[in-house]
């Protein structure tokens, strides 16, 4: 059997087009599978320019590129062009080229193979329509991620809350603690005068505003004196420095002049406070300063880009400081570096946070071994939205005895060793039967074996809640009066309607009275 195959037969029908041009790129020969491709006949191709056969874009590169380079390199693969089809419409081919040049080394002809790539075009039609596709689905993915930042930023604000439990709230139970108790000795000092009455009011002030920093409701944003509230956290600020194994010495700095300024007053100090607790845990066992400052905030105070007129409340501490990458994520929201467990990341993005809100911004300033400054920059307001400063109150008149009351067994349960004594000593001294606990626990234990006319408990006590300790005395005397001590102003909601309130600091008179009115009547 014959098994020669035809060239010619090769020529025509092989699986991709030819073209033989001669040195001009004019048209030799075309065959019979380019020609179907296109649709044209033989004798409708020959001695046409090549580029007669491509459309616009492939004329253009025909001439600035194809051409030049197989010119320079004597061939050139794989280019991407577009034939022209008869009747409309364009075939995407890769073409290959090379040159055949003579003995004397002029070009005698270029030879071409042009593939079908009407497929391949599709397919990358596809691939770019799913391209698309996917920047779509990419771009929707990325505003659920934004709704779901904001989700989070919201449930962060909650979050909050643990964070002021973790520091405000420890510090404004222990402050509200520890200072009612040393104003409760000064309030019973018989001798005291007016001006120590006055400054027992101030104390108790400051109380009614450590409980407050720990409510869960924020204050509408108003008008105040930034320089005179920094100034105001000195005694918390102090308490928050005081648990240290090394002494930290405090220094706060304001100027005399007004710094007014419009925001939430609790969340200030609340930041300030946040950023005196980071300060001492970055000083642990080392001794260093905190420095507070408010002042006017002078041009190097602000970031690029914010202008005009801000007061600046930098707390700086002398502690270990940054480096360079701690610091580029100092504010993110979550980001901590003390040890798992003792803090929630959450501090500086508040204050970050709380700045913005107010239309100014926080700045952090660190370097290892040279301290921290952070400094919350708030928008100057106009000094005529500050509240004039109220009149100074006249020392209260010294209070009426109280009448003399039946004598009461009274049930004292009180922390303080020297508050209690105190209290059993101005209550003996009406006549009154006093049995004394220094616990909940004991004064549960006390109030189980009944007899008892009235209960003085203190609603601070460290080793059981107000409304849990209130329960117990309800469930164990029924009959009995209960007067809760307490430096809040607002009793809690499950207590206030079954007790009588005795607000700390309080005179003897005032205690005695408070017991004679929680007396059973009949």
């Amino acid at each position: 059997m014959d098994r020669t195959v035809d060239p010619a037969l090769f020529f025509d029908e092989a699986p991709c087009g030819f073209l033989l041009l001669d040195a001009d790129w004019r048209v030799v020969r075309a065959n019979a599978r380019l020609l179907g491709w296109i649709g044209r006949a033989e004798d409708a191709v020959a001695g046409l320019h090549v580029r007669d056969l491509l459309d616009v874009g492939g004329r253009i590169f025909f001439e600035t590129h194809f051409a030049p380079m197989v010119r320079i390199q004597g061939g050139f693969d794989e280019v991407a062009l577009n034939f022209r089809r008869e009747g409309g419409g364009v075939m995407p081919a890769l073409v290959n080229a090379a040159e055949r040049r003579g003995a004397d080394g002029a070009v005698e002809a270029v030879a071409m193979t042009v593939l079908n790539a009407s497929d391949r075009r599709l397919y990358e039609t596809e691939l770019l329509a799913a391209r698309d596709r996917l920047r779509a689905l990419n771009e929707e993915l990325e505003a659920r991620v934004a709704a779901e930042v904001e989700r989070r930023l919201a449930a962060e604000e909650e979050l909050r809350h643990v964070q002021r439990v973790e520091t405000i709230g420890a510090l404004a139970g222990g402050i509200a603690h520890d200072f009612n108790n040393v104003l409760q000795t000064i309030a019973r000092d018989p001798g005291a005068g007016p001006q120590v009455h006055e400054g027992v009011e101030r104390g108790a002030a400051l109380v009614r505003r450590l409980m407050g920093l720990a409510r869960r409701d924020g204050e509408a944003p108003r008008t105040f004196d930034a320089a005179r509230a920094v100034a105001g956290l000195r005694a918390m600020a102090e308490h928050a420095l005081g648990g240290g194994e090394a002494a930290i010495a405090l220094e706060i700095e304001v100027g005399d002049a007004p710094l007014p300024v419009t925001a939430d007053l609790r969340e200030l100090e609340n930041a300030v406070l946040n950023l005196a607790v980071n300060a001492r845990d970055a000083m642990e066992g080392t001794p260093g300063t905190l420095r507070i400052e408010a002042r006017a905030a002078a041009p190097a105070d602000r970031p690029e880009g914010l202008e005009g007129a801000f007061a600046a409340v930098a707390v700086e501490d002398t502690g270990p400081g940054m480096d360079a990458e701690t610091l580029a994520r100092a504010f993110g929201a979550f980001f901590t570096t003390k040890p798992e467990g003792r803090g929630t990341g959450l501090g500086l993005a508040m204050v970050d946070r709380f700045a913005r809100r107010a239309g100014g911004r926080a700045v952090i300033r660190s370097a290892p071994g040279r301290g921290t400054t952070v400094t919350i920059l708030l928008p100057l307001a106009d000094p005529a939205l500050l509240a004039p400063e109220p009149a100074a109150a006249p020392a209260p008149a010294p209070a009426a005895a109280a009448a003399p009351s039946a004598p009461l067994r009274v049930l004292l349960i009180e922390d303080d060793a020297i508050i209690r004594m105190g209290m059993v000593d101005d209550l003996e001294m009406h006549g009154h039967e006093v049995t004394e606990a220094a616990t909940g626990a004991a004064g549960i234990e006390a109030a189980g074996a009944g007899g008892f006319d009235v209960v003085v408990a203190d609603l601070g006590l460290p080793d059981i809640g107000g409304p849990a300790l209130v329960a117990r005395m309800r469930a164990l005397l029924p009959g009995a009066g209960i007067v809760a001590a307490t430096g809040a102003v607002v009793l809690p909601s499950e207590v206030r309607d079954h007790v009588t309130h005795l607000p700390k600091p309080f005179d003897p008179d005032t205690l005695c009275r408070a017991v004679a009115e929680a007396a059973p009547r009949g």
